[in-house]
């Protein structure tokens, strides 16, 4: 098959036909999620498609049926754990950092659950609400202290957040990090001074799930830091 090479002063012309191309294909949307061109770009982490999109006028606050953004898809995109440079410039275009789906989840809490630390430092240098709540009361920091994530914690902490937040079954992000064995989150969560005897709606303390997961490491550091059973 033969191809064709595009003199170069026709190339400029050929990149405006892609973006307006892409921008009629933004107001499609796919059957099941209702994906604009631009959230299926950032989800797939496809970040020149994304570029052209935008410099065609593509809505970038736009949403799907459950409530997603392109800055949310693209906390899915590149690798699964999030795609930074979409999401500069996704934001550099007046993106909402803030945006929840219909779950309440927003940018901040997919990254601080998946540990992306860049695309966390992003969010929060433009305002993102460190203290949001999903249906259920979950926070950033609870899920990055579930995960593992010490220095997303601690970056959370730095900018904010309540280390004593807890979910509608009263658990908090010492409760989670203590019952999962991660030392170096349940030292950072006191040192902000996370309630050590905070208990959830079964009465139990990040002790008291230390204890059973048989973290003992976390077991002394609780004890060391008052915590009785």
């Amino acid at each position: 098959m033969r191809t064709m090479t595009v003199p170069a002063r026709y190339r400029p012309l050929c990149t405006t036909a892609a973006a307006i191309l892409f921008a009629m294909l933004s107001a499609c949307v796919t059957q099941q999620a209702g994906n604009t061109a631009l959230i299926q770009a950032a989800w797939d982490g496809d970040s020149s498609k994304v570029q052209a999109l935008l410099q065609a006028g593509a809505d970038v606050n736009a949403s799907n049926r459950e409530g997603t953004t392109a800055l949310m898809a693209s906390t899915w995109g590149g690798r699964g754990t999030g795609d930074a440079v979409i999401a500069k410039a996704l934001i550099a275009k007046g993106a909402d950092v803030n945006a929840a789906n219909i779950y309440g989840r927003t940018a901040l809490m997919e990254v601080a659950r998946n540990g992306n630390l860049e695309f966390v430092n992003l969010l929060l240098a433009h305002g993102a609400n460190v203290n949001a709540k999903v249906t259920g009361g979950v926070t950033a920091v609870m899920q990055a202290a579930l995960n593992g994530h010490t220095a997303v914690v601690r970056a959370l902490l730095e900018h904010g957040a309540d280390p004593n937040a807890n979910d509608e079954q009263g658990h908090t992000a010492l409760i989670w990090a203590a019952g999962k064995g991660h030392v170096e989150i349940v030292r950072t969560l006191l040192a902000y001074h996370a309630n050590v005897d905070a208990k959830d709606s079964r009465g139990e303390t990040a002790l008291v799930w230390a204890v059973n997961a048989k973290k003992t490491d976390v077991v002394r550091l609780l004890r060391e830091a008052g915590s009785r059973e």
